[in-house]
């Protein structure tokens, strides 16, 4: 499950049903470096976040880093032709439109990517959770730096 900001509660509720968390902190949330790693010392105390998405503008020390090392941390890519990977990202995070978009990416990315295609609603209702698991599939195979797939 992707949650923006992910209250205490929901982490608590979704460790005690077995829901992982893609937990996504925006700018605000990491404004200052005490406030970024605050966030993520208390999504870290929970065992459903799994892995937090930041902004690529995030500075993180190596000292915040090793408070939290069971952590994955993900870097939100938003522009891919001009994007470099921070030095604290364990995967980076793009929205695509197409399968390009990803394997542009793909190929100046030292990082494993999480791809999340964004669908119209024509084509969302059109489409089958058949075709996106197929999708999917076909992605995995043909670009292996992609890491997951998620559609919303």
């Amino acid at each position: 499950m992707q949650a923006e900001t992910p209250s205490d509660q929901l982490c608590r509720q979704a460790s005690s049903e077995g829901v992982m968390l893609l937990a996504e902190l925006n700018q605000t949330d990491a404004a200052t470096t005490q406030s970024l790693t605050q966030q993520l010392v208390r999504l870290h105390r929970h065992a459903a976040v799994a892995m937090v998405v930041l902004p690529s503008s995030v500075s993180l020390s190596s000292a915040a880093r090793n408070r939290i090392p069971n952590l994955m941390l993900v870097q939100k890519v938003s522009d891919v032709a001009g994007s470099e990977t921070a030095p604290w990202a364990d995967l980076a995070f793009i929205r695509c439109d197409n399968s390009a978009s990803a394997e542009k990416f793909a190929a100046i990315s030292r990082l494993p990517l999480l791809c999340q295609f964004n669908s119209d609603k024509s084509s969302a209702a059109e489409a089958s959770v058949t075709e996106n698991v197929q999708h999917a599939e076909q992605l995995l195979a043909d670009l292996p730096a992609v890491a997951g797939v998620l559609y919303d």
